[in-house]
């Protein structure tokens, strides 16, 4: 009987934990962006080695202003950034991505 309780407790304690992670969202600001505004690049970029570098990446390029989207890939080496021409730049998005640690070819 003590086993399943223990069980239980534990079963509730980390699903709670887990939930209480998902909620990120709450921190995430909202922009609306004319789609004639919107521009896409693709940035190589060297040093990120896995999924956790990934979404740093993307997590550091997000604070910036005028951001659409964004999408890291350590295996293609390059960050997918689309955003708002008339609020930021492409020099703006590669300050950030050295900001965080990892380096561009451009």
């Amino acid at each position: 009987m003590k086993m399943m309780k223990r069980l239980s407790i534990l079963i509730m304690l980390s699903s709670s934990l887990f939930l209480s992670g998902c909620s990120a969202q709450e921190n995430q600001k909202t922009e609306y962006i004319k789609a004639s505004n919107i521009k896409k690049e693709i940035i190589p970029v060297d040093g990120m080695t896995c999924l956790g570098c990934e979404i740093s990446l993307e997590k550091a390029i997000l604070q910036e202003d005028g951001i659409a989207k964004v999408k890291a890939s350590h295996t293609d080496k390059h960050v997918v950034i689309e955003y708002d021409k008339t609020k930021t730049d492409t020099s703006t998005l590669i300050k950030a991505i050295k900001n965080s640690g990892y380096t561009t070819k451009e």
